[in-house]
């Protein structure tokens, strides 16, 4: 019995020596080759029903990782029209990142089905198909449908956001300025819940025109003695589970001349 403890104690220590040493694996080693990631896409395809020609439809697509390691966006290869805007190129474990696709519906035409293909370095989900479907309405030569003027900015999910979803918000030193973003709901009711912005020179706000139906994003930039150029994301969330939130951005450009 003393032989057979003193070979256990023996075979301890000399894994320890070897994990220490690279001869093994140590257990964080271990648990470090065995780390994945994991994406999950609670929404893969948006129907934006009928649209004018012309008019701009882009969708939000939340990418979560609810995996144990990085997940990388490898590759988005779009299609027909189809422009990735924007994505987040790495989603941390228990993250969650945002992938825009857009579509200009100026050379289009009736029913499309538009797909992007996504690519990422999780080994179970490694390509997917995001899709933006549309019924386009025309003219009956194809061309833009007469006697109607489209409004300035696009379609996200089931909202309409105008006059776009980029805005440069001038101001003079010392003074505020401000701009709203108009919200119309388009596809069933949606409430806008919360609105925030990464930087502390702007302020904003959500004001109900009409719950469920029509809001305004204001956005109001704190003032400013000294001249300055900043760029600031403001997301937008809502109680959609089609659209959870979506981005907007303001450039603030305070200076004398303006």
């Amino acid at each position: 019995m003393k032989t057979t403890g003193r070979l256990l104690i023996a075979t301890i220590v000399l894994t320890a020596a070897l994990g220490q040493s690279g001869g093994a694996l140590t257990l964080e080693q271990s648990a470090e080759s065995m780390a994945a990631p994991r994406a999950v896409l609670p929404v893969t395809a948006f129907d934006f029903g009928d649209v004018y020609k012309g008019e701009v439809i882009s969708q939000v697509f939340i990418i979560r990782n609810e995996g144990s390691a990085d997940l990388q966006i490898k590759d988005i290869v779009t299609t027909c029209g189809c422009e990735a805007v924007d994505w987040d190129r790495v989603v941390p474990p228990r993250k969650e990142g945002k992938i825009i696709i857009s579509l200009n519906t100026a050379s289009q035409a009736g029913p499309i089905f538009k797909i992007a293909i996504l690519r990422t370095n999780d080994q179970q989900f490694a390509i997917t198909n995001l899709t933006l479907i549309a019924n386009v309405l025309t003219s009956s030569d194809g061309g833009p449908v007469p006697n109607v003027t489209l409004r300035p900015g696009r379609h996200i999910g089931p909202l309409f956001v105008g006059p776009d979803v980029r805005w440069v918000l001038k101001a003079a030193p010392g003074k505020t300025g401000r701009f709203e973003f108009l919200v119309t709901v388009e596809k069933g009711i949606v409430n806008l819940k919360q609105v925030e912005a990464d930087s502390k020179q702007i302020a904003c706000s959500i004001e109900a025109v009409e719950p469920g139906r029509s809001y305004k994003v204001v956005v109001q930039s704190v003032p400013s003695d000294s001249p300055l150029s900043t760029s600031s994301q403001i997301r937008v969330r809502t109680d959609s589970t089609q659209l959870p939130w979506f981005p907007l951005q303001v450039i603030l450009r305070v200076a004398k001349d303006i």
